[in-house]
């Protein structure tokens, strides 16, 4: 619910209620005390403080997050990093970093372009080689030949 403006804030439970359409009434009951009336359609919910499913936090969530960036499945990420607060757990606030969302942007033109470069490099590897690895047996064969016949020289009479 909005009323939570930090991590300290997200105790108790709160009452949600919902009219039918879009709009949702939050009352917070203190300390989780049930000495409100619940109205028709209306249920408890628990107030908690949980992460996206991406963050930063150890290395292998931020590894998992920065390879869901290089898959260019970055739009959902991008909006949530600029709703990052820059006080640590205080609530997110829409586009109050918004330089976050230009560190995904050039991460990915980074990666797009390290990936080309290793590919870059492969091919040249590669064709600077014999490239037998890429050969059937019948073309390994038909190699082998040709630099047979290339060292042979005819016998002088």
């Amino acid at each position: 619910d909005g009323g939570a403006m930090g991590y300290a804030d997200c105790r108790g439970v709160s009452q949600v209620s919902y009219d039918g359409g879009e709009n949702a009434t939050v009352v917070l009951l203190a300390g989780g005390a049930l000495d409100v009336y619940p109205f028709a359609g209306s249920y408890l919910v628990p107030r908690v403080w949980t992460k996206p499913w991406w963050h930063f936090d150890d290395i292998l969530n931020c590894f998992l997050t920065l390879m869901e960036i290089a898959s260019l499945k970055w739009i959902s990420v991008a909006h949530s990093l600029s709703d990052v607060p820059s006080t640590p757990g205080m609530q997110p606030s829409e586009n109050s970093s918004q330089a976050n969302a230009f560190f995904v942007v050039i991460f990915i033109f980074v990666s797009i372009f390290a990936v080309n470069l290793l590919i870059a490099v492969i091919i040249d590897h590669f064709s600077q080689q014999s490239g037998a690895a890429f050969l059937s047996d019948d073309q390994k064969d038909w190699m082998e030949l040709k630099k047979t016949i290339a060292t042979r020289k005819p016998m002088k009479a």
